[in-house]
């Protein structure tokens, strides 16, 4: 409910700007946290990606759907002004997809803060050339309505 009241009066995340949905999860209960987030649920999405992201975490199979779960999390704690449990998250999901951005159109000011954090929480300095970057996946392609990836 909580959440709800704080979507709706604007001072949570900047939820689906464009129309834009969340992408597609292969998972059956990701998807149903990714429904309730995009309807507003807030506290009910994190209650279903929280019980998807212990179930998932010991699937190396669910990699995707996995990183998906920590970063809506993110995005959900951040609307409910979680910032501590926000950036967690955004780690998790960064520390399975290191490639993620958000894109600054689509959500708050607030949760764009916090994924910085979160990346810059992680990362290592900087010590040579980069990686050539991965070939993207479905799954990536499908996050890209979402997230930018560059």
């Amino acid at each position: 409910m909580r959440g709800q009241v704080l979507a709706a009066a604007g001072l949570g995340l900047s939820l689906m700007l464009c129309g834009a949905a969340p992408p597609a999860a292969r998972d059956p209960q990701v998807a149903q946290g990714l429904r309730q987030f995009s309807e507003g649920n807030l506290d009910g999405a994190l209650e279903t990606l929280v019980a998807a992201a212990r179930r998932l975490s010991s699937d190396p199979t669910a990699r995707d759907d996995l990183a998906l779960v920590h970063l809506y999390c993110g995005l959900a704690y951040a609307g409910l002004d979680q910032e501590k449990a926000a950036r967690a998250s955004f780690r998790e999901a960064l520390s399975l997809r290191p490639d993620l951005t958000l894109d600054a159109e689509r959500f708050s000011r607030r949760a764009l803060r916090l994924f910085e954090q979160a990346r810059a929480e992680r990362e290592p300095a900087p010590s040579g050339p980069e990686s050539p970057p991965a070939a993207a996946s479905p799954w990536a392609t499908a996050l890209r309505a979402v997230v930018q990836v560059p």
